[in-house]
């Protein structure tokens, strides 16, 4: 006769061979990464932009700045958004703390700049280096139109670049972007069953 041995146990043994061999995280599943993803800081005063070598915790990678905007245009959320063609394309980054064999997703709103053609608002994004896409998001209209993104990533190091870069006309008109975020999934474990055949 088969004798089922509790579930629980199986559960038990499952979880401990996978905690030996997952990554160790660093935050809990589900927290963002990014800091300031929103562009919120600095706050500049409503109807105005600044171009910026840096703002928090994002750094110019090449190009004039960082163009960060207030209520110039409708924010996908909060009051601000970058524009990564300020004075010529231009491209910034954020190195993010990660976990290497952890997988991530890398999230964003982008939308075309109201009353600028097509072949200004395309904008790119980058992990570690490698193109996660190249978003040409069409005419812009009279007000934003906001389109979520979102890539599964595996970091291979303890820091990681995530890059955006103006991909358009360079003429300081651009692409918006707003609301970047890098979510840690969730590991998901199995569950055993054993069985006593004695």
């Amino acid at each position: 006769m088969v004798t089922r041995v509790a579930a629980t146990l199986g559960l038990v043994i499952m979880l401990v061979i996978g905690a030996i061999g997952a990554p160790a995280r660093t935050s809990a599943a589900g927290a963002d990464l990014v800091v300031n993803g929103g562009f919120e800081q600095p706050m500049l005063s409503p109807g105005s932009f600044g171009v910026f070598g840096a703002i928090e915790d994002w750094t110019t990678a090449y190009g004039a700045g960082i163009e960060l905007q207030n209520a110039i245009f409708v924010a996908h959320g909060g009051a601000q958004v970058v524009e990564l063609d300020s004075h010529s394309s231009s491209a910034m980054y954020q190195d993010i703390a990660t976990v290497p064999g952890v997988s991530d997703t890398v999230s964003f709103w982008v939308s075309p700049r109201p009353g600028v053609n097509a072949e200004d608002n395309v904008l790119s994004a980058s992990w570690d280096g490698r193109l996660l896409g190249t978003i040409s998001s069409g005419p812009g209209g009279s007000v934003t139109a906001w389109t979520q993104y979102a890539y599964t990533v595996t970091a291979t190091s303890s820091l990681t670049q995530l890059q955006f870069a103006d991909a358009g006309v360079s003429n300081s008109l651009g692409s918006l972007l707003d609301d970047v975020s890098v979510v840690e999934n969730e590991i998901q474990y199995g569950i055993c069953t054993l069985y006593d055949a004695s």
